[in-house]
Order: C-alpha cells, then sequence, then structure tokens
C-alpha cells in the first residue's frame, strides 16, 4: 500500500490515507464542480441578457417593471438569497442549480439592458 505518501513524480499531490492518488481524486470531482458552474453561468447569462434587452428596447413602463424587479433582487446577499431558495425548493443539486440561476440573472439583465440602451441610442441620433 502506499499511504500517506509525499507527493513526487509518481503522485503529484501524494496519496490519502487508503493510498488513493489525490490528484486524480481532486479531478474526478472537479467535473461535477465545472459542470455546475458552467450550466448555471450558461443558463443565468442566457435568460438575464433576453431580459435585459427587452428591458433596454422596449423601455418606459416595461423597462421600469423589469428594472424594480432586478434591483429588489440585487438587494439580497447573493449566498443567502441561493440558499433560501434551495432550502424553499428542497435539497437537491437540480434545486441548488436553480436558485444560483435565479440569484444570478440580475447580474446579466443590467450589463443586457445598458448595451441595449447604448445601441438603441446609436440608432436614434
Amino acid at each position: 500500500m502506499e499511504k500517506f505518501q509525499p507527493p513526487s513524480l509518481k503522485h503529484w499531490f501524494g496519496t490519502d490515507e487508503v493510498g488513493r492518488d489525490i490528484l486524480t481524486r481532486i479531478l474526478y470531482g472537479a467535473r461535477l464542480s465545472l459542470g455546475v458552474g458552467i450550466s448555471v453561468i450558461a443558463v443565468s447569462g442566457l435568460i438575464g441578457m433576453m431580459i435585459g434587452a427587452v428591458s433596454g428596447y422596449y423601455g418606459g413602463i416595461i423597462d421600469q417593471i423589469i428594472m424594480r424587479i432586478m434591483d429588489m433582487m440585487l438587494a439580497f446577499p447573493t449566498l443567502i438569497l441561493a440558499m433560501a431558495l434551495t432550502a424553499a425548493l428542497g435539497p437537491s443539486l437540480q434545486n441548488a442549480m436553480l436558485a444560483l440561476v435565479i440569484v444570478e440573472i440580475p447580474i446579466y439583465v443590467r450589463l443586457a439592458r445598458g448595451e441595449a440602451l447604448v445601441l438603441r441610442g446609436k440608432v436614434c441620433l
């Protein structure tokens, strides 16, 4: 057994208490974390950009309503709001991902709205 081996050329991060390679275990665990992170950013970015583009393009009362909702969401700390949503939805990976998507949407809404307003201003000139 190769228990508690220090880092070497064979085991770059060493081994754990049962002789497993730590680097391999980190890479195996990172697959899920990276998948969740990329999925959350992609979905929240897509939804947020669509809502922000609509808000910036139409303006007026639609813009005011959308931006006040986004301001209310931004008023709460992101992590606490995500934990509260996950607790309300139930303990599962999908619910945690949904909660993260929901709390990240306002960031992309504001970004897309700003760009839509800039483009709308250029077209009107």
